[in-house]
């Protein structure tokens, strides 16, 4: 079951690619040619808002071939710099959005390959799109998934309910009996809410080995950020660290992001999140 359940969830994060979120290079307008005028750059990036500008060095086939990137300082309004574009600075359409978070924590943008040929750029904003909602919903669901036959294979016979306060088990058995009256096939560990299954980890020694965890106090830390993160994404906001007040009033006015430090705490969280299914899906296997 975990299996089977582990490899379908694993399909659906892989296929969800950054070629569903980056922004499409507009061929027509939005590729200057490399020996491009500097005030002409910079009127045109001011006119945008852009501080990435595609530069095209040649044409095949009709089309414009983009090789140099000019970077702007829009606050400043001055050309930063005009270059050849970097190895590394180029990434294929399907590499799936839980690389891209990591990647986007350590460069700004990114130019993307459908085929052989840039036609995308990828930028820390487009995080905010809807595919990365749904990446992030996926990956959320199939923690939780894991963390629920997790406790049910380490404390059989709902000996896990042990773990909960006898408020906690009283709400669950409440929420159970009503879903069985309600023709819900469904056993108690599905009545528990994500932090419910993080308190049966944290007390559970047998769960806290298998994540490689050495104390409870480590996994509540490590999960906070996780549970941080599910109440963004549950109520619609971009997935970023609540801390970032002004970056986050900003977002629910439909801006976009732009503090180095939110991205990485992103790329921090679902990083846990992969290193921990990865965990107990290998856990679950070795069991059956």
């Amino acid at each position: 079951m975990i299996t089977l359940y582990h490899l379908t969830m694993r399909a659906l994060e892989r296929d969800l690619h950054c070629g569903l979120i980056a922004s499409k290079v507009d061929f027509d307008d939005g590729v200057m040619q490399v020996d491009a005028d500097e005030d002409q750059i910079l009127q045109y990036a001011l006119l945008n808002g852009f501080s990435r500008i595609p530069l095209f060095s040649r044409e095949e086939d009709g089309e414009k071939i983009v090789t140099d990137v000019a970077i702007v300082d829009l606050k400043r309004r001055s050309l930063s710099s005009r270059r050849s574009l970097a190895v590394e600075e180029i990434i294929a359409a399907s590499t799936p959005i839980s690389e891209a978070i990591h990647l986007l924590s350590r460069r700004e943008f990114y130019f993307v390959l459908e085929g052989a040929r840039i036609r995308q750029i990828l930028t820390v904003s487009d995080l905010n799109r809807l595919p990365v909602r749904t990446y992030l919903h996926v990956l959320l669901d199939h923690l939780e998934s894991l963390l629920a036959e997790s406790a049910e294979a380490t404390h059989p016979k709902d000996t896990w309910m042990g773990l909960l306060s006898e408020d906690k088990q009283s709400q669950i058995h409440e929420l159970h009996e009503q879903k069985r009256t309600q023709d819900f096939d469904t056993r108690l560990i599905h009545c528990t809410t994500l932090s419910e299954k993080a308190t049966i980890v944290g007390k559970s020694k047998e769960l806290l080995a298998r994540l490689s965890i050495e104390s409870s106090k480590e996994f509540t830390r490590t999960f906070r950020d996780i549970g941080r993160l599910r109440n963004r994404v549950n109520h619609g906001l971009p997935p970023l660290d609540k801390e970032a007040d002004a970056l986050r009033d900003q977002l629910r006015h439909c801006g976009v992001v732009t503090k180095h430090a939110d991205v990485e705490w992103l790329g921090r969280v679902v990083g846990t999140m992969e290193t921990w299914i990865d965990a107990l899906s290998a856990s679950g296997e070795s069991a059956q």
